[in-house]
């Protein structure tokens, strides 16, 4: 599985990262219907991550670069696990991240429904469900 979604926790990287796994499907050279269908998994799970919770995140009451920085001053990466409210911050951030990726995501799965395989049309069909656009039967027509 691709990187920067560990155990369903999307992280800030997570959304970048999906549009490059979406980039990826549009290139021509990824033909492997395994990999393909991989990677649409991929994208549906970072549209989930999107869609923990329906509720408004509220936005930080800090600046939360600032707060980011001064964790890794030292150089040590442990420092953002030790500041409660950065880590809740940066986890709002990484949701929120998702969610705005979401309409590339479903124009990657729906171009994807006209693969020849139909395990990279079930996956995406399921990256499309995931992405909260239904899934769609007219295209077996």
């Amino acid at each position: 599985m691709v990187g920067n979604h560990h155990q369903g926790t999307p992280w800030t990287a997570t959304p970048p990262a999906a549009l490059e796994v979406a980039a990826l499907l549009a290139d021509p050279r990824v033909t492997d219907p395994g990999l393909r269908a991989e990677l649409l998994n991929f994208l549906a799970a970072v549209a989930e991550a999107g869609s923990i919770t329906d509720r408004n995140l509220p936005e930080p009451d800090f600046d939360v670069d600032a707060a980011l920085a001064q964790a890794l001053g030292d150089g040590d990466e442990e420092g953002i696990w030790e500041d409660g409210r950065l880590q809740g911050a940066l986890y709002i951030r990484a949701v929120r991240g998702c969610r705005q990726v979401v309409p590339a995501l479903l124009a990657t799965a729906t171009a994807a429904l006209s693969d020849p395989s139909p395990q990279v049309q079930a996956a995406a069909a399921h990256t499309i469900g995931a992405c909260g656009g239904g899934t769609p039967l007219a295209w077996r027509s």
